[in-house]
């Protein structure tokens, strides 16, 4: 009964030093503890796809997701589907099941620390997208962030220069897909709550996996569900994790430090499956974190504006 008080009482005294810290630290290290989760999240994703056929991966990885959404819906009831643009949930699902479906094909077949180098490239399509979908203003500043973050993708893959194989072909592909995905959440935050977005995004991604797993089906072993089912605590840890971060500082204050995620991706792909990153992947990556950072900053400095503006 001692042990569990004094254990208690060290939490309290540790959680209360945590919020003395400056918002701008702890936003930091909330990304700090996200980019590990990550990439420990990735390691085990990639270790199963080894083992488990993609789409099957997909579909049991969403089916573990219901243990998150569940409570969810037991503390607000099956209201929390009501939605007011039904055709929006379906048509924006089905995009971020392709998305999805492309990444794990991917996973097994690349390195993690190229994996993660690619997948920051996610912003500048968003950007992109932003621009055509949503009519947003794009000043030549932002522009060039982008074109100097698409080079720096062009340091990690240089076609010509070395073999581009099939993964990273299909990651190419697999991050404006993600990126069409989530500029579709951003129009739909606008009439549904968060918790709308993500029961009908894990309830439909189970709907849409099951045929293409049911066609290449094999007993997973307790092992790999066990995996899948740690997966699904390491990717919800993350996400909240970053969205703790979010709550208290600016993405523009913390892009920087999200180039750590290669190194925890580099320190797990060595570790379990030997992979061993070239420099190119390092220098490409570091070029890609400084324009999305710019644009992240560009982006914050707008909307302070904006704010001043309407302000009577």
């Amino acid at each position: 009964m001692e042990i569990p008080l004094k254990f208690a009482a060290a939490r309290s005294r540790l959680g209360s030093a945590f919020a003395r810290l400056p918002p701008s630290v702890q936003g930091l290290c909330w990304v700090f503890f996200a980019g590990i989760l990550f990439a420990l999240l990735n390691a085990t994703l990639r270790y199963v796809s080894l083992h488990l056929p993609p789409m099957m991966t997909s579909f049991l990885r969403f089916c573990f997701g219901l243990l998150v959404i569940a409570p969810i819906v037991l503390r607000n009831g099956w209201g929390v589907f009501r939605t007011a643009r039904p055709s929006m949930q379906i048509g924006r699902n089905v995009i971020h099941a392709a998305a999805f479906g492309i990444w794990y094909t991917a996973l097994p077949l690349i390195p993690l620390a190229e994996m993660t180098a690619i997948g920051f490239t996610g912003p500048l399509f968003i950007t992109i997208g932003a621009f055509l979908f949503l009519h947003e203003e794009v000043r030549w500043r932002r522009w060039a962030a982008v074109a100097v973050g698409f080079a720096g993708c062009w340091l990690i893959v240089r076609p010509g220069f070395a073999t581009v194989s099939h993964g990273t072909l299909l990651m190419l592909a697999a991050v404006p897909v993600i990126a069409a995905s989530q500029l579709i959440a951003k129009v739909q935050t606008k009439s549904d709550s968060p918790n709308t977005i993500i029961c009908w995004q894990t309830c439909l991604m189970i709907l849409f996996f099951f045929p293409p797993a049911l066609l290449v089906w094999q007993s997973p072993t307790w092992h790999e569900l066990g995996l899948l089912a740690i997966a699904g605590v390491l990717g919800t840890s993350a996400n909240m994790c970053l969205v703790k971060a979010y709550k208290v500082a600016e993405i523009s204050a913390l892009q920087p430090l999200t180039f750590l995620n290669i190194v925890w991706a580099s320190i797990m792909g060595y570790l379990v499956f030997t992979d061993t990153p070239d420099l190119w992947t390092y220098i490409g990556s570091a070029v890609i974190v400084a324009s999305t950072t710019y644009i992240a900053r560009r982006e914050a400095r707008a909307q302070r504006e904006a704010v001043v503006d309407a302000t009577p």
